[in-house]
């Protein structure tokens, strides 16, 4: 917000409001880095994308989680390999016999 203001001398100074920086509205990418060309699909996706290749060595919907809290995201896209049942998200392949252990994790991030 702009405003003007007038002292004595009959001046105009133009005062401009400062206010801390907004999380922008983006989309998110998160890629599994055991998807083949992985780096080829980064340097693919427009500037204002923000892109998260998962750390194998750690838990992929936490590192999701924890992405989701840092960004404003209008749209969330997620590349990883699967089977029947079953992603490969990092550390730890999701399943309906483990998506239960999340929900608290997925809730935070809202």
């Amino acid at each position: 917000m702009i405003f003007t203001r007038k002292d004595d001398t009959n001046s105009t100074t133009i005062v401009r409001e400062i206010t801390p920086p907004k999380k922008t509205k983006q989309t998110l990418v998160i890629i599994d880095p055991r998807v083949d060309n992985y780096h080829q699909l980064v340097s693919g996706t427009y500037p204002e994308t923000k892109v998260v290749v998962l750390d194998l060595r750690k838990d992929g919907i936490e590192q999701i989680t924890e992405a989701l809290s840092d960004e404003l995201a209008t749209s969330l896209h997620i590349v990883c390999h699967g089977a029947d049942g079953i992603l490969y998200l990092g550390k730890t392949p999701v399943s309906q016999e483990n998506i239960d252990q999340y929900r608290g994790l997925t809730t935070e991030a809202e």
